[in-house]
């Protein structure tokens, strides 16, 4: 039996030292602790356990009380990102959420909704500081909390993760990373995310401080925000660092107190990851890989062998096996081409109400993570694309990450994404959506023909200022899919 909770304070719940902080103010590891005490049994007494409830807020001291109170009530959290196009009454009626967490100023949101209870920071301010209560304890299967998914569809996922997955993922990562007290970690990624919510547990577990950075706007704010607070970690998806590396003064600055850059959330092209190990050394740069549905990561790559293993997302974290097995479910020889699989405690309970969906992602205890890539004889794995990631064009199957790598090795490229559309009768034409400083079509084009094949060579380029983003500020494939049409072009 066990509470997440209790696990995450375990060692720090009489801690006077800051555990989050989010512009000008902050708040200790014993007084966090104590709210959460407060709150999560005024929520007990108030909707009893067992209860899906809805949060929204951006990262905050508002959003963690909320998120982690939840959790420590015998609730399920599901946190949902502030979006006024949002449709809240669906996924209210899909969760059957009768509660929500949302501050006043999003209360727009929830007119008009038939919540039972609408809780902002008047409730937050409901401080009794407990001294004797205890948190229950619950079964590790538990559903602690629903992050919902899109995936490569547009139909929204609920994936169940248990206060096992969770606490099994951050043991996994603390160790990989070796996060301890001593760490400071800028955030910039949101809590909502499954990659956010893991630098929250894994912080929280080893009594680190959180820096809680909404600014992104601004990537210099966040870099000067970096030395300014003295920060050892910053993690982020590609997108974030290809704005890092080229909107800002990043290669101008030094930055003495950093000890890890966390990178995951998709493949970095090597171009990228070349300039951030010159910024911050070799032995900085972790790269990592997961899904929502394995509780964040399920890889590592040890900074000593980026050297060697340059595109490598590594090996299972600890007490993770992840392998590479055939559409039949065979592993398959060294260096072959399949899907890679996980099995561990960090995979899903599944998705919420939906069964078929589950029976399709989880066989045999094993996720199929639809992800395919090859092993090599040491036994490090390389990513080779998605089942979904290649187009068919005159006749040949075309990577898309393979042209987005190359077309990202140009000077003053930004982003790039590649998509397919219907070009009858020879299958797909291939279209690069670029933001840039000051490069040509003609200039891309010229470079794609000395490292592409002619069939790979985008037939159209489409600047934009930003390229749309996910929830997780991921690149939005499926809004560039769908917005695209002649007068798009």
């Amino acid at each position: 039996m066990t509470n997440l909770i209790e696990w995450l304070f375990e060692n720090n719940k009489d801690s006077q030292k800051i555990a989050l902080s989010e512009k000008e103010s902050a708040i200790t590891y014993n007084k966090l602790y104590k709210r959460i005490l407060s709150n999560s049994k005024t929520l007990s007494e108030l909707i009893g356990s067992d209860k899906n409830i809805l949060l929204i807020s951006e990262n905050s001291i508002f959003f963690v009380i909320a998120y982690l109170s939840i959790i420590a009530s015998g609730n399920v959290c599901i946190p949902l990102k502030y979006d006024r196009n949002l449709d809240l009454k669906k996924l209210k009626d899909l969760t059957n959420s009768k509660t929500i967490f949302i501050p006043e100023k999003y209360s727009n949101l929830v007119n008009n909704l038939d919540f039972e209870n609408i809780l902002n920071e008047n409730f937050m301010k409901k401080e009794n500081l407990l001294e004797n209560y205890k948190l229950g304890d619950f079964h590790p299967d538990k559903i602690a909390v629903i992050m919902f998914t899109s995936g490569s569809t547009n139909e929204p996922k609920g994936v169940m993760i248990s206060h096992k997955n969770i606490i099994h993922n951050t043991k996994s990562i603390i160790s990989g990373l070796d996060i301890s007290e001593r760490d400071k970690i800028l955030v910039v990624l949101p809590f909502y995310y499954c990659f956010g919510a893991s630098l929250l547990h894994t912080h929280l577990r080893a009594g680190a401080e959180i820096i809680i950075n909404n600014d992104f706007m601004f990537p210099q704010n966040i870099l000067d925000n970096l030395i300014k607070k003295q920060c050892t970690g910053i993690a982020g998806v590609p997108t974030i660092f290809q704005i890092l590396l080229r909107k800002t003064k990043i290669k101008e600055m030094n930055f003495p107190y950093m000890r890890c850059v966390q990178q995951a959330g998709g493949k970095l092209a090597d171009s990228y990851l070349k300039e951030l190990i010159e910024i911050f050394g070799q032995d900085k740069i972790f790269i990592m890989y997961g899904q929502t549905e394995a509780t964040a990561r399920l890889s590592i790559l040890n900074p000593k062998y980026l050297g060697g293993k340059l595109g490598s997302i590594g090996k299972g974290v600890e007490g993770t096996e992840l392998f590479i097995l055939d559409s039949d479910g065979n592993p398959i020889k060294d260096g072959e081409i399949g899907e890679i699989c996980a099995k561990g405690d960090n995979v899903m309970l599944g998705y919420y109400n939906d069964k078929e969906e589950t029976k399709k992602k989880i066989v045999n205890e094993i996720l199929r993570t639809g992800d395919l890539g090859k092993i090599d004889k040491d036994g490090f794995i390389f990513i080779t694309g998605r089942k979904s990631d290649f187009i068919k064009t005159r006749g040949h199957r075309v990577s898309i990450k393979k042209i987005e790598e190359i077309i990202s090795e140009i000077p003053g490229i930004v982003e790039v994404a590649i998509i397919g559309v219907e070009d009858n009768p020879f299958g797909e034409k291939i279209i690069a959506y670029i933001s840039a400083d000051k490069v040509t079509p003609k200039e891309i084009s010229s470079y794609c023909s000395k490292k592409l094949q002619s069939h790979e060579i985008p037939s159209e380029f489409i600047f934009l200022k930003e390229l749309p983003k996910t929830q997780s500020l991921k690149v939005d494939y499926i809004r560039l899919q769908e917005e695209h049409s002649p007068k798009n072009v």
